[in-house]
């Protein structure tokens, strides 16, 4: 009974790999561990970070130390929301993009991640900063562009990559639904 016993809780935590595919997983792993926090790509990390310090710094030159602000979160979540609120009216009144101010709400977060849902109140301003000042697209492909390939296509004799191309930019279609169409799906 103590053999079974001893076994059963040396075994039963799980932490050990069960077979010979967890044990090629956990050694792939080994060489890359998982990064802690919300996945980012690094220039966006590194984004974040700068402005963080920006923030940091204005802060400071207010006399409030960032620190003490996150760790008083969730006493007087308002502060922190307040602080960013003002931030971002200085931002827009110096001319930075949107961007700037949103990306400082995210890095917030992402210092303090369980405080994400108390910031409302500074992600209400971002919207409003976008509602004045709406963000333009830009076309994907220019019809000069669209008209080049289809005339260098059709020029090189390749009559089915101009159909593609010509249904895929000119019909707005999706690039599955125009490689798996048929003739018959064609309608003029």
């Amino acid at each position: 009974f103590a053999l079974v016993f001893s076994a059963g809780v040396v075994c039963s935590h799980g932490m050990h790999p069960r077979n010979r595919d967890d044990k090629r997983r956990a050694e792939l792993r080994a060489a890359k561990p998982l990064a802690t926090g919300r996945p980012v790509q690094d220039a966006t990390r590194s984004n974040r970070q700068r402005l963080l310090d920006l923030f940091r710094h204005w802060l400071a030159s207010k006399g409030v130390d960032l620190s003490e602000v996150l760790q008083s979160a969730y006493k007087d979540p308002e502060r922190v929301v307040a602080l960013l609120v003002e931030y971002g009216q200085l931002l827009y009144s110096a001319g930075r993009p949107d961007s700037h101010y949103s990306e400082t709400i995210n890095s917030v977060a992402a210092a303090k991640p369980t405080i994400r849902r108390m910031l409302t109140g500074a992600w209400d301003y971002a919207f409003s900063w976008l509602r004045e000042e709406p963000g333009e697209h830009h076309v994907a492909c220019p019809f000069q562009i669209l008209l080049a390939i289809l005339s260098l296509s059709i020029l090189w004799g390749w009559p089915a990559v101009a159909g593609l191309v010509a249904l895929s930019w000119g019909a707005v279609c999706r690039i599955g639904e125009v490689l798996q169409a048929f003739r018959k799906d064609l309608v003029l």
